[in-house]
């Protein structure tokens, strides 16, 4: 994304890969290099955002159970996901999934 404003330009790159078809991961990383400090940002006291966003996790499914876990660095802001929007403080960490998935009887 190439942008005058705020953050400038980022970068951004996956990748994904199921091993067994049990098992799949992932790693990803976002990078701003058109970071400029003092360059008008819309907010420069969230975060320096002069770093990598990086992020490394994995999942696993037995039947209706999946459990999934993730490392990594998540940049504050507005996130979306399945069309659920959230406000996010920017953190480094691990995270922890875990879903149930209920079935409905036939009648």
């Amino acid at each position: 994304m190439w942008a005058d404003n705020d953050r400038g330009n980022w970068i951004a790159g996956s990748f994904e890969m199921t091993l067994k078809n049990k098992i799949p991961f992932f790693i990803s990383d976002m990078f701003n290099y058109g970071y400029e400090e003092g360059n008008n940002l819309i907010d420069h006291l969230t975060d320096p955002f002069d770093i990598h966003f990086y992020n490394i996790g994995g999942s696993y499914k037995t039947g209706t159970l999946r459990v999934s876990l993730n490392y990594g660095r998540q940049r504050g802001g507005l996130v979306c996901t399945g069309g659920v929007c959230r406000i996010v403080m920017p953190s480094t960490g691990f995270g922890l999934s875990l879903t149930k998935t209920f079935k409905q009887k036939a009648k």
